[in-house]
């Protein structure tokens, strides 16, 4: 049992430094809440010129600014999991507003 526990914990901490060692920037050091970041400020700031309520565009990650990304990701046919990422400011980049 013991045995299988630490594989497990093991898998659990490989994989995202695996993937983040491949140059996949999505499970990279995730983005906590209240977390200030330059990503996070920019997602703040487009979601607000597309007219999401977002609070404040101040760079931290709280419930609000999570749930407008789980709202843009859901009408933009993108994975919906709430979480600030390079990427999600890459695509959001890639489409601007009309």
């Amino acid at each position: 049992m013991n045995a299988r526990i630490g594989l497990i914990l093991a898998a659990a901490i490989a994989l995202p430094l695996a993937l983040s060692a491949c140059g996949s920037d999505y499970y990279s050091t995730p983005t906590s809440a209240y977390d200030r970041s330059d990503v996070v400020f920019g997602i703040q700031t487009d979601l607000q010129r597309r007219g999401y309520d977002v609070g404040p565009a101040d760079g931290v990650y709280g419930p609000r600014t999570s749930a407008a990304i789980r709202s843009y990701q859901w009408r933009n046919g993108l994975v919906v999991d709430g979480s600030p990422s390079v990427t999600l400011l890459d695509y959001m980049r890639s489409h601007p507003v009309g």
